[in-house]
């Protein structure tokens, strides 16, 4: 994989050697738990605010 995004908390890493070309993407945050990174509404723990999860995955799709 290579690390394509490191900030305080969270960390995004791409893998582009897979079948037919296809890349895949992984982002994890240090908190949050099951909560939606950058969103507002908890789900038992406050969500992470290291990354926006609709941001990653919007510049992970137009780069394609």
């Amino acid at each position: 994989p290579v690390r394509v995004l490191s900030v305080p908390g969270a960390s995004c890493d791409q893998y582009a050697a897979c079948d037919s070309g296809v890349k895949v993407q992984v982002c994890t945050t240090e908190s949050g738990a099951h909560s939606w990174p950058g969103g507002y509404k908890p789900r038992g723990e406050t969500p992470s605010k290291a990354i926006s999860a609709n941001d990653e995955m919007w510049k992970f799709f137009t780069s394609l």
